[in-house]
């Protein structure tokens, strides 16, 4: 699994730079979001 972007990803999108890295964080696995149970129970465990 590749765990970086490479160049040919930043160079050939278009827009601002937080479009670019929007777009680029979407499509990999590692640039998603937590589900929310994991959300949930981070929260529940540390900050309280």
């Amino acid at each position: 699994m590749k765990i970086y972007a490479d160049n040919k990803e930043v160079s050939s999108n278009q827009g601002s730079n937080e479009q670019i890295w929007e777009e680029i964080f979407s499509k990999k696995e590692w640039g998603k979001y937590p589900s929310e149970s994991v959300i949930r129970f981070i929260a529940r465990n540390f900050y309280n």
